[in-house]
């Protein structure tokens, strides 16, 4: 039964029997050809034997060897009848049967043949009957109902296996002797063609009699520690939360250095060119103008004569804005500067972007960008807990340092960029160290009182000694410049130590803005290729065409590379020593796990013996390495993740490491399948052996 069992395990298509009858009894004997005629029907048996009563019974096909060859091959024979070999009754017919009375005892005497006479004293009384017995024979007394039940007749014949049988042997069909016609030898059916039988269904085949919940429970013995010595599953499990924490630390110190965060090293708007001309030596201006502003002007004109969408910007070298702050003592005095951003007017924000504030109503207030923000928090650690959230500035007055400028903040914009929306007159005022432009139109709308006359291009209106712009409604001085051009305005601003608030009508505004431009300036382009694509084929006067050299460079563009070249520099540094370091502690990893299939040598022979197939052995040590993943590596990975986003938190630290999530999952899935790889391929290299020999080989 256990080599059948064993044999069942695999759901084989071929059962090979090798004399399976051997030292059983009569009983057991029709059982266990029971049992094969029953499987008989779901694959081909093939069973040895040298009881012929047996073959000719149960068979459908007999071959008889003689001297190791074939000698007869048959199916045309008749089925031998066989007695029942029914343990649990005595039937009648097979013992002499006599009977002895008196008045106190009516015995019934069945004798077997040969039996020597048996002496027997029976004491009846009131409550018990008592049995003498002489001789060394077995005795036994039992009630009417019980066994072995005596069955009047004889024992019955079996006649056909019958393809219905059950296990147990017992018979579709049992005849008694009284029927000696049906007694006759009944002529065999004829065999079952091989190629014709029922395959099994593909899930039914060899290899797919264990269910999951079997292996799964033994891949959760061999997770408890099962098979291995004390010391190598104790340093497996170390070394898995070491190797765990080494790599979720140098993956995450490796993101950090080779990170590329445009909104933290690149303080230009991603639409955002350069242009850079220059003029030849012998070059005269025509005009009033500077040759550099002659230039500028015409270049500008040729550009604004394609239609195409843009916004002229001044090339401000650093951040010019801040404010003057007391957080508390230490900061008593402080100012603090608005991170490096591009300025755009007013009409390049939408208002669907606001997340915070509102849209400016006048030229001396403006928006911020989210990032921008951040980026002036993250600045300095110290500024990062005292200003904890971005609406902080919401209502604070910026300054530029000669505080020619106050700009109010009255918005938060979040379009991914970095840049400060504000009024056009107002860039190009941030734009020059010691003027503020005012257009007469503005002052006029505001009531100011002015001269009826307006001024004209060539004139203006400059206030100086003065900080104060709503001084020119105290009744102030005004101070009046007649026929000077916007180039003489341009010097004398240049020349004046102090604030000066310059007024020109709105031609002269817009000269004058160009004018503080030079040969060096920014343009903004929703559609930066088209724009480039334009200034490549931009016409010019033919005077103008050799003596003007024009450069256009992707600002954005180039101070992402820059960065990204300082990121792979860094990230360079640590790859060598990041992958070599990991790569050592795979290395060891998989000695480890390699020593531990060792100790398990014995358990994947007595695996293999009992007939467990390989896939099925591969799934249970993979079933077990993930669980083992489960319990040491996702922990850990978890738990140094947030130790990761404590030390961000903490401002003391002088370095900060930053991870996300993400990665961790990627980390913990590499660990993982190389956890798997070191503990299949040496579990591979055993399965690859047969089992004896894995066993003779190991002295197991």
């Amino acid at each position: 039964r256990v080599a059948i069992a064993r044999a069942l395990v695999r759901r084989p298509r071929v059962i090979f029997a090798d004399e399976p009858t051997g030292n059983l009894d009569e009983a057991n004997t029709q059982k266990i050809c029971a049992l094969l005629r029953r499987l008989s029907k779901t694959c081909l048996v093939l069973m040895v034997t040298h009881e012929e009563r047996i073959a000719h019974f149960y068979a459908d096909r007999i071959l008889r060897l003689d001297g190791g060859k074939i000698a007869e091959d048959s199916t045309d024979f008749s089925r031998v009848p066989l007695l029942s070999a029914d343990t649990d009754s005595l039937y009648t017919d097979d013992y002499t049967d006599s009977t002895v009375e008196n008045e106190s005892l009516s015995a019934r005497v069945l004798t077997e043949e040969g039996a020597p006479p048996a002496r027997l004293t029976v004491i009846a009384t009131k409550e018990r009957i008592i049995v003498k017995v002489d001789g060394t024979r077995a005795f036994s007394a039992v009630r009417e109902s019980d066994t072995p039940v005596i069955r009047e007749g004889a024992r019955p014949v079996l006649v056909s296996p019958g393809d219905e049988a059950e296990p147990e042997g017992e018979a579709v069909s049992a005849l008694s002797p009284t029927d000696p016609e049906k007694a006759e030898k009944t002529p065999c059916p004829p065999p079952s063609d091989v190629a014709s039988r029922k395959k099994p269904k593909p899930g039914n085949r060899a290899g797919c009699g264990l269910p999951f919940s079997l292996l799964l429970r033994e891949a959760r013995f061999l997770a408890k520690d099962r098979g291995t010595r004390r010391g190598t599953r104790v340093g497996l499990r170390i070394f898995l939360i070491l190797l765990t924490i080494l790599s979720v630390l140098t993956v995450s110190d490796f993101l950090t250095l080779s990170g590329v965060n445009s909104a933290v090293s690149v303080p230009w708007h991603s639409h955002i060119l350069g242009i850079k001309a220059g003029y030849t030596e012998n070059f005269t201006s025509s005009s009033v103008f500077t040759p550099e502003t002659e230039m500028q002007s015409t270049y500008l004109d040729a550009l604004r004569k394609t239609d195409a969408d843009f916004d002229v910007l001044p090339m401000h070298g650093t951040s010019t804005l801040g404010y003057t702050t007391e957080l508390f003592d230490q900061f008593r005095g402080y100012r603090l500067t608005i991170a490096d951003s591009t300025y755009l007017p007013l009409e390049r924000l939408r208002a669907d972007t606001l997340i915070a504030g509102r849209m400016p109503t006048n030229e001396s207030e403006i928006v911020l960008e989210r990032a921008v923000i951040e980026r002036t928090r993250n600045s300095e650690r110290k500024l990062r807990d005292i200003i904890t959230d971005n609406e902080y500035f919401l209502g604070k007055t910026l300054t530029t340092p000669w505080n020619n400028c106050a700009l109010r903040v009255v918005g938060i914009a979040d379009t991914g960029e970095m840049a400060t929306y504000m009024h056009r007159d107002m860039i190009t005022s941030t734009a020059n160290s010691s003027t503020r432009i005012i257009r007469e139109s503005t002052l006029r709308e505001r009531g100011v009182k002015l001269p009826d006359e307006p001024l004209a291009d060539n004139a203006c209106y400059l206030i100086g000694e003065n900080t104060d712009p709503e001084f020119l409604n105290s009744g102030s001085h005004i101070y009046r410049l007649n026929k000077t051009s916007s180039k003489q305005v341009q010097e004398i601003l240049w020349g004046i130590d102090t604030y000066a608030v310059v007024v020109l009508n709105d031609a002269a505004a817009d000269r004058f803005a160009a004018s503080v431009l030079g040969l060096q300036f920014n343009i903004y382009a929703p559609d930066k290729e088209a724009m480039k694509t334009t200034l490549e084929t931009l016409p010019l006067p033919s005077a103008f065409t050799s003596r003007l050299n024009v450069t256009v460079t992707d600002t954005y563009a180039d101070a992402m590379s820059t960065h990204v070249a300082l990121a792979t520099g860094r990230a360079d540094a640590r790859t060598i020593v990041t992958f070599t370091l990991l790569i050592l502690s795979m290395i060891f990893l998989w000695f480890l796990c390699r020593s531990v299939i060792h100790d398990r040598v014995g358990m994947i022979a007595v695996y293999r013996l009992l007939g467990i197939p390989k896939r099925k052995l591969c799934a249970i040590f993979s079933m077990e390495t993930l669980a083992l993943s489960c319990r040491y590596v996702l922990p850990t990975a978890l738990i140094t993740y947030g130790m990761i986003l404590l030390t961000g938190e903490i401002p003391e630290l002088p370095f900060a490491i930053s991870m996300p999530l993400s990665a961790v999952a990627i980390a913990f899935g590499v660990l993982c399948l190389f956890h798997l790889a070191a503990t299949l391929l040496p579990t591979l290299r055993f399965l690859g052996k047969p089992p004896a020999r894995l066993a003779v080989s190991y002295d197991l």
